[in-house]
C-alpha cells in the first residue's frame, strides 16, 4: 500500500507539472512571431526589359529583369529552366516555344541579383516564318522571391514584331513604338510594360472595405483579378466583363469586401488585374497596393 500511494503521489505531480506547462504556454505571448515578409516592394523594383529582331530566317530574343531595390534578392525556380518564350502568328497560334523538345533538370535553381544586377535571357530562334504579324510572349518562371512563393507569374512580357511588313497596333500590346517605350527598364513591372490595357485607376475605402474602378481594352471584353497578401490568396481569381471589347476601352468598377478577421497584421494587400491567354495563363498583370498593414 506504501508503495501505491508512493506511486500515485509522483503521478498526480507529474500531472499537476504538465497541466502548469500548458497553461504557461497559453499565456506566453505571440508578440515574438516573425513578421509576415512582403515581396511587393520587390517585384515593384525588379524592372523588365525586352526586345525582338526578326527577319524571315530567324527571331533574336533578347530580355532582362535588373534589380533596383536596394538590397539583393534571390529568385527561385521549380527546375533549371528559368524562362520560357512562345512565339504565336497573328490567328493566335503557335509557332514556337522555347520549352518544347528540351529536358530540365527537376531541381531547385536559385539566382541572386544583387543591387543593380541583371537576369539575362537570349535565344536565336533559327525559324522561317511567313510573312505576317506575330508575338514572342517571354516570362521569367520565377517561383519564389527571398524564400517567398509567388501567387502568380508577375515577370512576363509581350512584343509584337512583323515579318515582311511593319508591326500594326494590337490591342493588348499597344504600337510597335509603344511597346517599345513602354518596355524601357524605368517602366518596371506594371501593365504598361505590354502597351495599356488597363488605365486611369482610382481607388477608394480601408479595412477591407474597397472599390477599384479604371478603364479596360481587352479581349473578348473579359477580365480577371484576384486579392493576397504576398502569403494567402484573400479572394480568388474573379472575372469580370465589360461593356466594349478590345480595341474598344471600357470603364469598370471593382467592389471588395474582404472580412476584417482575415486583413494581415502586417504586410501589403494587393489586387492583381490581369487576362489569360490561350493557355489559361496570367498575362498583362497589373498590381493595385489596396492598403499597408502594421
Amino acid at each position: 500500500m506504501i508503495i501505491l500511494l508512493v506511486a500515485c503521489s509522483e503521478s498526480n505531480s507529474d500531472s499537476t507539472s504538465g497541466g502548469d506547462e500548458e497553461v504557461n504556454k497559453k499565456d506566453q505571448p505571440v508578440g515574438n512571431e516573425a513578421p509576415q515578409y512582403n515581396v511587393m516592394p520587390f517585384i515593384e523594383q525588379l524592372a523588365f526589359d525586352a526586345s525582338v529582331k526578326a527577319d524571315e530566317n530567324q527571331v533574336n530574343v533578347q530580355f532582362s529583369l535588373t534589380n533596383g531595390a536596394e538590397e539583393a534578392v534571390i529568385l527561385g525556380f521549380k527546375s533549371s529552366q528559368l524562362y520560357e518564350i512562345t512565339i504565336v502568328n497573328e490567328a493566335g497560334e503557335k509557332v514556337y516555344k522555347y520549352s518544347e523538345g528540351q529536358m530540365f533538370a527537376q531541381s531547385l535553381t536559385t539566382k541572386e541579383l544583387q543591387p543593380g544586377d541583371k537576369l539575362k535571357a537570349e535565344e536565336l530562334v533559327k525559324k522561317e516564318l511567313p510573312d505576317g504579324q506575330y508575338e514572342a510572349r517571354m516570362t521569367f518562371l520565377v517561383a519564389t522571391i527571398n524564400d517567398q512563393p509567388l501567387e502568380s507569374r508577375p515577370f512576363q512580357i509581350t512584343k509584337p514584331f512583323a515579318i515582311g511588313e511593319e508591326v500594326e497596333s494590337n490591342p493588348d500590346t499597344g504600337s510597335g513604338k509603344k511597346a517599345a517605350d513602354d518596355n524601357s527598364a524605368d517602366a518596371g513591372v506594371s501593365l504598361d510594360v505590354v502597351g495599356e490595357v488597363f488605365r486611369n485607376f482610382t481607388l477608394t475605402g480601408e479595412n477591407g472595405q474597397y472599390e477599384v474602378t479604371g478603364e479596360a481594352s481587352v479581349r473578348k471584353g473579359k477580365f480577371y483579378y484576384s486579392v493576397d497578401d504576398g502569403h494567402n490568396v484573400l479572394i480568388d481569381s474573379k472575372a469580370v466583363k465589360v461593356e466594349k471589347a478590345a480595341p474598344e476601352w471600357a470603364e469598370f468598377t471593382i467592389q471588395l469586401d474582404i472580412p476584417k478577421d482575415k486583413l494581415p497584421e502586417q504586410g501589403a494587400l494587393v489586387m492583381t488585374i490581369y487576362q489569360l491567354d490561350e493557355n489559361g495563363q496570367p498575362v498583362n498583370l497589373n498590381y493595385v497596393p489596396l492598403e499597408n498593414f502594421g
